[in-house]
């Protein structure tokens, strides 16, 4: 695997975001809530960014981590961090991402001049980065009483005196602390009635998120996304690749889009988004997909379309549904000489002026 880590740009914010939705969704609680930190520390631009990294894969970012500052109550020393969320596209888990992310930044931190790093988490998993029971300094989490050990909060010396003379209560940002309300805007897109659907069609949130998101980079028109689901369960089903040009578009611009018309070279794009390359669903979804498109692969048509491509010839957003390759073909004959023939007639307009 070729692993290219940077430090973050301010274009990828969207995408890091998103990734962290991936990576934490029903993983501590029903949801979650840690894309919304990521997007608060980045709307306070709290975050330090020199130590702000993500990891790319084929240009593609699966994984990232994020440091704020901190401080120990009644401590007047600047050089307290922490870092979190730290996420990993699900699909790219287990691959020693998250271990490098954390590796390099503590090294980069250290050079910096920074002298401690307090985090929360497991506690099995991160001593193997040298954190310690930050009890063990008397210093306590806010919040937490201090005859409590609280095994899950830790800290790191960067420097071996950081810590001489300094006892008291670590306070997080602010950034940390999201409300709940703002957590609910997304929930409300999976309600129980939804999640018991997705249950039912043998579906992961993140699944319906990805398939949700296809639909609604394929088509103008929301009651085409029952069409289009069904026909992505049924290329799915006969292991065809589903070859979606907005999959191929999503790998070359990294999310922004724009390109006006494909070309050939660009479904040649090595990218596990690509679906042109790769069988079975992109790695994530390719756009935040609205209510319409989830409800649309929740609600699939049982159809035999196996093809689709816009209608030049209505011209008004839809697609032509073909069951067979040969119907197929012969449907883009026809957009394609409806196309020339706008296209000539645009010509001879402009030659008469």
């Amino acid at each position: 695997m070729s692993l290219v880590i940077r430090q973050i740009q301010e274009e990828d914010y969207e995408d890091v975001e998103k990734l962290t939705r991936e990576a934490f969704w029903n993983i501590y609680r029903p949801g979650c809530c840690e894309h919304l930190v990521v997007h608060n520390i980045h709307k306070e631009k709290s975050s330090i960014e020199e130590l702000e990294l993500v990891a790319l894969y084929d240009n593609i970012i699966v994984g990232h981590i994020v440091y704020t500052k901190g401080y120990v109550d009644g401590v007047n020393n600047d050089t307290f961090i922490t870092f979190g969320p730290i996420s990993v596209n699900p699909k790219f888990q287990n691959k020693q991402i998250g271990s490098k992310l954390i590796r390099i930044s503590l090294q980069k931190a250290a050079r910096i001049g920074y002298s401690a790093v307090f985090i929360t988490g497991d506690e099995n998993y991160y001593s193997r980065f040298l954190f310690e029971y930050a009890s063990k300094y008397n210093i306590h989490l806010e919040g937490i009483p201090e005859e409590d050990e609280a095994p899950f909060f830790m800290v790191r010396c960067l420097k071996e005196d950081a810590l001489d003379n300094v006892s008291g209560c670590f306070v997080f940002d602010d950034c940390y602390n999201v409300n709940d309300k703002d957590v609910d805007e997304f929930d409300k897109k999976f309600d129980a009635t939804r999640q018991e659907k997705a249950k039912k069609l043998g579906m992961t949130v993140e699944e319906v998120l990805i398939r949700a998101s296809l639909l609604q980079k394929e088509t103008e028109l929301p009651e085409e996304y029952p069409i289009i689901a069904g026909v992505i369960q049924n290329r799915l089903d006969k292991k065809m690749k589903l070859q979606f040009d907005s999959t191929a578009v999503y790998a070359i611009t990294k999310g922004q889009y724009g390109i006006a018309r494909v070309m050939y070279k660009d479904l040649k794009v090595d990218s596990p988004y690509n679906t042109y390359k790769h069988k079975g669903l992109p790695v994530g979804p390719i756009c935040s997909p609205s209510l319409e498109a989830i409800d649309g692969v929740l609600n699939p048509q049982k159809n035999d379309y196996l093809y689709f491509q816009m209608d030049t010839v209505k011209n008004d957003g839809s697609n032509i549904f073909s069951k067979t390759y040969e119907e197929h073909k012969a449907a883009s004959a026809t957009t394609e000489a409806a196309a020339e023939t706008t296209t000539t007639a645009a010509k001879q307009k402009t030659k008469k002026k």
